[in-house]
């Protein structure tokens, strides 16, 4: 059953106050909101075995926790291990833990789950939402 408090959350900092907070940044940033004029993703962010769906569109983004039972409804998804993610948010990120793509490329357990077509139409969009991660952690 997914976390509903944020005390059952895997990652302190993807407690729903966390994402609350996110969907406030993602709204007043200029860099983002140029970046999402165009995009319309839905991605999964899952982390151990708590997943969010998360909505990207121009200058927005909405959230919800996946409920049990429920199958896919994004887009695409970002699964991982809690170490891999927590690694992704430091202030200093480690080797390997910089961004997506180093994710992807050298973290055992990482993976991009979905056709990667749509991440890759809205990739600059999705870039900065992932940045603005480490800025809210």
């Amino acid at each position: 059953m997914p976390p509903d408090t944020e005390s059952d959350t895997a990652i302190a900092a993807f407690s729903d106050a966390w994402w609350e907070a996110l969907a406030e940044r993602c709204a007043q940033d200029a860099e983002y909101n140029a970046l999402s004029l165009h995009t319309d993703l839905r991605i999964g962010v899952r982390v151990d075995g708590d997943e969010v769906l998360a909505h990207l569109r121009p200058g927005s983004m909405s959230w919800r926790r996946r409920p049990a039972g429920l199958g896919p409804s994004w887009d695409i998804a970002l699964s991982g291990p809690a170490a891999a993610w927590e690694g992704f948010l430091a202030p200093v990120p480690s080797p390997g833990h910089q961004d997506l793509f180093s994710l992807l490329a050298t973290v055992e357990g990482f993976e991009l789950l979905g056709d990667p077509l749509p991440l890759l139409q809205h990739v600059r969009a999705a870039q900065r939402w992932l940045r603005l991660f480490r800025e809210i952690a």
